[in-house]
């Protein structure tokens, strides 16, 4: 990676807010879609209190650029190694060289990580201000760099999404994950499949379209089959307010993850094989605290 792609997101403010209390655990996400996904996990750790997950977990779903359109498994995979190095070895000023503002070098860079006290003040204040307008926030770079816990897990969510994504790819990627220790989540056909779990009863309600999930075609410029059963239920685009999370998916989750059950949950399986499903349960059945 020549460049970081990690960019802010507030986990560490609401911490600090958060009366100082430090998580026991964070469990870092790093998701296939910039906007559904994201907003979805996102939520989850707003309302960790309303769900039953413990106070001391905290879900941090790892954020890139709006203008990063790198979605392939390879490359959430190539993400979330990123925020691992930072969060055991700290930054690498050589990969934020094509991002330094005018007027600065590495060796500031350096400088900066390394030793700020020995920089004047106003040189940080303005180097920062500027990094910060591209998105880089070195306050959340400590605090990933410092917040190094052996309690905390990393994991993927990305898409079987088979009309882009071929078995050989899904596999390297699970056994990468496996290889590095962290966790592979997959939803086939996508991860509408899962929202879809909570809106409805599919198996009854979609007894006789199964194969039309399955398939998941593109119906329109804007939706595929499944997306559409979505947002004609929930009337959200791929933008998942707070609003809409609680009015939709808050108080369903949990039947969500029984409803998951009937569908194929193996990884094994939903790599291999055309089924629905999603191994997504796994993930929540330890943070609901679901036996």
């Amino acid at each position: 990676m020549s460049q970081y792609r990690i960019r802010s997101t507030d986990l560490f403010t609401r911490i600090d807010d958060n009366l100082n209390i430090q998580p026991k655990s964070i469990i870092f996400i790093a998701v296939e879609g910039n906007e559904t996904e994201y907003d979805y996990f996102r939520n989850v750790d707003k309302f960790r209190a309303e769900l039953g997950i413990d106070n001391l977990i905290r879900v941090e779903v790892i954020k890139r650029a709006n203008n990063d359109t790198k979605s392939s498994p390879e490359s959430v995979f190539d993400l979330l190694c990123e925020m691992v190095d930072i969060h055991q070895n700290g930054l690498d000023a050589s990969k934020l060289k094509e991002l330094i503002p005018a007027g600065y070098d590495i060796e500031f860079i350096e400088n900066y990580i390394i030793c700020p006290d020995s920089l004047p003040e106003y040189e940080i204040e303005d180097f920062e201000g500027k990094m910060k307008a591209k998105g880089i926030d070195f306050a959340y770079f400590r605090f990933l760099s410092e917040c190094n816990r052996d309690s905390d897990h990393f994991c993927i969510v990305i898409d079987k999404d088979s009309a882009t994504h071929s078995i050989e790819q899904l596999l390297n990627v699970q056994a990468d994950c496996s290889k590095h220790g962290y966790n592979c989540y997959i939803t086939s056909p996508c991860f509408e499949f899962w929202l879809l779990l909570h809106l409805c009863n599919v198996n009854k309600e979609y007894a006789d379209q199964i194969e039309e999930l399955k398939s998941n075609k593109r119906v329109s410029g804007t939706h595929t089959y499944t997306s559409r059963e979505v947002w004609s239920r929930a009337k959200h685009s791929k933008h998942i307010s707070e609003t809409a999370f609680r009015k939709y998916y808050l108080n369903s989750l949990k039947d969500a993850v029984d409803q998951a059950k009937e569908f194929e949950t193996d990884i094994s399986s939903l790599i291999a094989n055309d089924e629905l499903g999603s191994n997504l349960p796994h993930l929540f059945e330890k943070l609901l605290k679901i036996e």
